[in-house]
């Protein structure tokens, strides 16, 4: 069992638990894959909103 701030007192604890993080957040399933759809297609709300206005 883990005892409560075991990670604080054990450094090397917290970089195991590095490459899992990375693992899970991996780029290319997140940002990287909307930017590669149209990277400058990305606007604030009010910027679309005017954009739909205009036309």
């Amino acid at each position: 069992m883990v005892r409560p701030g075991r990670l604080e007192e054990d450094p090397t604890q917290q970089h195991e638990a590095l490459p899992l993080d990375i693992e899970v957040t991996a780029p290319q399933q997140g940002p990287v894959g909307c930017e590669a759809i149209a990277p400058q297609e990305v606007r604030t709300l009010t910027e679309v909103v005017q954009h739909h206005e205009e036309q």
